[in-house]
């Protein structure tokens, strides 16, 4: 049985198909891998890493990931323990300053472009 297996490599998610699908085109991979259960927006993050036969993505997508292997019905492996989700949703107890407000959304504009540059105490962690 062929397997699928996420591993986190650096910074990167790494999805590894089975050897035997290394010939097939990025979009039947895909069709292959996800079927029509991972969003656009996630696949396009997706990208076949230069130097070997794997997709490496963000991190941040690994529950949208495996959702879709799970409703494609591919089976997969973890090469990491999965932690679990917390028992309560999260939430911010700090209302940022009116200048980060605007840092933020001037680098929300620019697509995720820039630098923040402020003095040592005014909030840029935040």
């Amino acid at each position: 049985m062929s397997i699928t297996s996420i591993e986190l490599r650096g910074r990167d998610l790494a999805i590894i198909p089975p050897a035997e699908w290394e010939e097939r085109t990025q979009y039947q991979l895909f069709t292959r891998l996800f079927g029509r259960y991972l969003s656009p927006r996630i696949l396009a993050r997706i990208e076949p890493d230069t130097r070997s036969e794997f997709l490496r993505t963000q991190p941040s997508h690994f529950n949208a990931i495996k959702q879709a292997l799970i409703q494609q019905k591919t089976p997969f492996h973890l090469g990491f323990t999965e932690r679990p989700r917390l028992p309560f949703v999260t939430k911010l107890g700090m209302e940022p300053r009116p200048y980060q407000r605007d840092a933020v959304t001037a680098w929300r504009q620019a697509s995720s472009a820039g630098v923040v540059v402020l003095p040592t105490g005014a909030g840029k962690t935040f």
